[in-house]
């Protein structure tokens, strides 16, 4: 599930002469390509970064093991004589391309917001995320980001008619997000390994999914009706409008923060009622599957 990585090696040197499209970088470097990772040569230390997966695989649709991670990660030792111990891994994205029986914008349109993590959304709802300066998740069509970036289809094989790649990433502050610095094969240890990818599911649980109507109880007095008409409209008008609605009244000055803030909270509640309303087929469906990848032996 490890991904993209950008490490440094303090005080490391790399031999430019094993790397391709070599440029200078600056008065004392170069960069250049080992495969598919982007090599850095500064006068402190060499930083590389890229896909660890496309490194062997040329894709980060399959699966790969720990085990598998932590041979890409000497091979890169090998090749560039750099040791691996002595990285700070600044970088890293954690993520899994999973098979679904609907376009991927199908799944994400019922993707609600999360307070203070703003909403992204690109190429007509193919991508959906959300991000802050440190940390970012992002779903979006793998089979479609592969046709136009790389003119590559899905790898033979792939068991559904389409694709969704979920992505957790941490951007910088590795120390603060995992509590200690780590190195690139601390990466494919068990316990940050499975910290990691607990970090990429907790992430997704977060997102609030599209709800549906659930006609399993019917209400026998006027404050049940009142509920249920409540449920009613906090779904006809989506929790995203919404929110939107609910800050217009706050910017405005139509209310306090606090105000807004149990609003906020009323929304949330509603749409927690399961003897009305429940999570969408598409979102089961997704839901299931993202849960049986974190309960994997990886």
């Amino acid at each position: 599930m490890i991904d993209s990585i950008k490490a440094f090696f303090p005080e490391g040197a790399v031999n430019p002469e094993i790397l391709a499209e070599v440029q200078p970088n600056g008065k004392e470097g170069f960069h250049g390509r080992l495969g598919n990772l982007y090599v850095s040569q500064m006068p402190d230390g060499v930083l590389i970064s890229g896909s660890l997966q496309k490194q062997v695989r040329g894709e980060n649709v399959s699966m790969m093991t720990r085990g598998e991670y932590e041979e890409v990660i000497r091979g890169i030792e090998t090749a560039t004589n750099l040791d691996s111990n002595r990285s700070i891994v600044r970088s890293v994205e954690i993520g899994a391309t999973i098979p679904v029986d609907h376009p991927p914008r199908d799944y994400m349109a019922g993707w609600g917001t999360i307070s203070r993590f703003p909403k992204f959304t690109y190429g007509d709802g193919t991508t959906v995320g959300y991000r802050v300066s440190r940390r970012s998740f992002q779903g979006y069509d793998k089979e479609r980001e592969m046709k136009q970036k790389e003119r590559k289809a899905l790898p033979p094989g792939f068991p559904g008619p389409h694709a969704i790649r979920l992505e957790y990433k941490i951007k910088c502050g590795m120390k603060a997000e995992l509590g200690r610095t780590v190195n690139l094969l601390e990466l494919t240890e068990e316990d940050t390994f499975t910290l990691l990818r607990n970090r990429w599911v907790s992430w997704y649980r977060r997102i609030p999914k599209a709800k549906v109507f659930a006609f399993e109880s019917h209400p026998t007095t006027v404050w049940e009706f009142s509920r249920f008409l409540a449920v009613a409209g906090t779904l006809l008008i989506g929790q995203e409008e919404l929110d939107r609605m609910i800050k217009g009244i706050r910017t405005a000055g139509g209310c306090t923060t606090s105000t807004a803030s149990n609003m906020s909270k009323k929304v949330r509640e509603l749409r927690a009622m399961p003897e009305i309303c429940r999570t969408d087929s598409l979102a089961r469906e997704l839901d299931a599957k993202v849960e049986d990848l974190a309960s994997r032996e990886w």
